[in-house]
């Protein structure tokens, strides 16, 4: 059993049609008929599912997105880039004589944060030490890669 595309607004069947650019899933006879049946359509309109990876990468790509912008608002919120508070932060995270990391809830006091805050803020922090040491350290492949 064959089926007959129809647009998607006149319903008309016979006659070329022209699929929706953006979910590929309904056709319409012409731009009238497309830009008419819109108010209806844009609320099921979704770009088609691509593969899994891609998804998940998007995903990922939005986390981190969403991270940074809640760091950059951590910073902004508490001035952690004025005055000596940038030196305070990094003595604090790289005092060698305690070596012992610091604590969410000792940063959370030092600076009158959230315990929520500090984890968001030192998480962050993280990441770009891991970074750094996998791929900016000059005497490792990633780094020559990052070079070329």
């Amino acid at each position: 059993m064959s089926t007959v595309k129809a647009c998607g607004k006149c319903a008309k069947t016979g006659i070329p049609l022209h699929t929706c650019g953006r979910c590929r899933k309904v056709s319409y006879c012409g731009k009238e008929c497309q830009r008419g049946d819109w108010p209806i359509h844009k609320y099921s309109c979704r770009e088609p599912a691509r593969n899994e990876a891609e998804a998940l990468a998007d995903a990922s790509t939005k986390h981190i997105e969403d991270h940074h912008r809640e760091f950059r608002e951590i910073i902004a919120k508490y001035g952690l880039d004025q005055g000596d508070r940038a030196d305070v932060i990094s003595d604090l995270l790289t005092n060698k004589e305690a070596n012992e990391a610091v604590s969410v809830e000792d940063f959370a006091k030092k600076f009158g944060m959230t315990e929520r805050e500090a984890y968001s803020f030192l998480a962050f922090i993280d990441v770009g030490i891991k970074y750094k040491e996998e791929h900016l350290n000059p005497n490792t492949e990633g780094f020559m890669n990052a070079m070329k």
